[in-house]
């Protein structure tokens, strides 16, 4: 395997970790916000909403204009997040 992909290899596996441990230290913050929007409101406390991933048609030569011929798409994703407004 070359450098370049160890590399790759390792800096992922740092990523993750340090995720992880970020997950785990913030996961009583996040269930206390939670109980606390269920409580004061009626609802759901997670929102969730399908987003279309990274935009691929932006590129440095490329004019304004011209961007919009061709359409890359992202691959679309689920986001999560605290609801913040009120279900009405």
């Amino acid at each position: 395997a070359s450098y370049a992909s160890q590399h790759d290899g390792a800096r992922r596996v740092l990523n993750v970790a340090v995720a992880v441990v970020g997950l785990v230290l913030a996961a009583p913050l996040m269930l206390v916000v939670a109980a606390l929007i269920k409580i004061t409101s009626r609802g759901p406390a997670i929102f969730s909403q399908t987003r279309v991933g990274i935009d691929r048609r932006r590129s440095a030569s490329q004019t304004a204009n011209r961007r919009r011929r061709v359409d890359y798409g992202g691959r679309p994703f689920t986001i999560y997040k605290f609801r913040t407004m009120r279900v009405s």
